[in-house]
């Protein structure tokens, strides 16, 4: 082991504390931390970010809202699908979860409402289907059929990997970060003629991030071309797989933390009576819905 001399012992010592961030604090190889897995200039570790994420949501309150769109074209198919979806969650896990998805296109168009009220000791459902005006109900014990953070997912560490930060600023004296990630990846597919094809996905995704590491919102988009998923190949009777362009997007925001109320709409009493005497995870036959509830 090599001895360090005295008189460079002594020139350590003699240099004032304050020249001493090379020595003692961040270096210039060291990114300085804006939030945990954040730099002030990119998202070092994603993962990171999204367990500080989970971590700031699962003691307190909150109001989680999701808006989804899917869209698949191609010669003689067209498919679309809207998710709206919004959750009240308590501290103490309980919830309610309300969601709306439409689905227009291919063989099996459809409108469906469901509704989950949790608060801990019971869980009940209902699915409306909005076509034929029915309703169903189903009793469970929590945690099925989901937990608060399973119905309130948000997909940081996929989306936000490698993102650069673009904007910064200051608000209540707290400080905020946008993050924007643009990425693509072009594979190898068999076309229907049976010739091999280059088709590209674009993944992009923007991200307000608070400092403590709260990912409030994340707009996120998937666009590119592929070969029509098989069933819906089946649909159109093709003999191969047409290649179809499709494009998702998906905006989910955190509100109103600390201050959210979870609602007991008038249909849990509804489903509760409906399902006395049913096992547990037993849903009712569909039932004619009732249009004030």
């Amino acid at each position: 082991m090599r001895l360090v001399s005295a008189a460079v012992l002594a020139l350590v010592i003699l240099i004032p504390l304050a020249g001493c961030s090379g020595i003692f604090g961040p270096t210039a190889q060291e990114p300085s931390t804006f939030a945990p897995g954040v730099s002030n200039e990119r998202v070092t570790d994603a993962a990171t970010l999204a367990a500080a994420n989970r971590a700031i949501l699962q003691n307190t309150s909150y109001t989680y809202v999701r808006n989804y769109t899917q869209r698949v074209d191609t010669e003689g198919y067209h498919y679309a699908v809207n998710h709206d979806t919004r959750v009240w969650v308590g501290a103490d896990g309980s919830f309610l979860y309300h969601h709306r998805g439409v689905v227009t296109g291919g063989e099996h168009p459809s409108e469906h409402i469901d509704g989950v009220w949790a608060n801990g000791s019971i869980a009940v459902t209902r699915t409306i289907n909005v076509r034929n005006g029915s309703v169903t109900y189903t009793r469970y014990r929590p945690p099925e059929p989901y937990s608060a953070a399973n119905a309130t997912h948000n997909d940081v560490s996929r989306a936000l990997r490698g993102a650069l930060v673009t904007t910064t600023w200051n608000e209540s004296g707290t400080a905020y970060r946008r993050v924007h990630a643009n990425t693509s990846e072009t594979r190898r597919w068999q076309a229907s003629n049976g010739t091999a094809v280059n088709l590209t996905t674009r993944r992009t995704a923007t991200a307000t991030i608070r400092e403590d590491g709260l990912v409030s919102s994340l707009n996120t988009t998937v666009s590119g071309d592929r070969p029509l998923p098989v069933a819906a190949n089946d649909s159109i009777r093709s003999n191969g797989r047409p290649i179809a362009h499709f494009r998702d997007q998906a905006s989910v925001r955190y509100r109103e933390l600390g201050t959210t109320d979870i609602p007991r709409p008038d249909w849990v009493d509804e489903a509760l009576a409906a399902t006395d005497g049913l096992s547990f995870g037993q849903t009712t036959a569909p039932r004619l819905r009732n249009a004030s509830s």
